[in-house]
């Protein structure tokens, strides 16, 4: 299986070449002083806390919109087959 087909339309995306919003301040913020490899890692660190926060909110909001129970949809998806069998 070529890596293209792991994306929409089987192309792979470009890379970007503008800085949006939150990339241009990161760069204003740290580019005064060197990081050490711990900071790095530490602020590495906050931003996927962040974000994984943000997904666990999501899904909560999920749950509750649709009003699933937590235990009988783990319990659902445990014992789903969703894999697409291989051509």
């Amino acid at each position: 299986m070529s890596i293209t087909n792991k994306f929409p339309g089987g192309k792979k995306p470009q890379p970007s070449q503008k800085i949006d919003p939150l990339q241009l301040e990161l760069l204003e913020m740290f580019s005064s002083r060197k990081m050490t490899p711990e900071e790095l890692r530490d602020i590495k660190l906050l931003i996927a806390n962040y974000y994984a926060q943000k997904a666990d909110e999501a899904m909560d909001r999920l749950f509750e919109e649709k009003g699933w129970d937590v235990q009988e949809k783990v319990k659902e998806w445990g014992e789903g087959h969703y894999r697409k069998k291989s051509k």
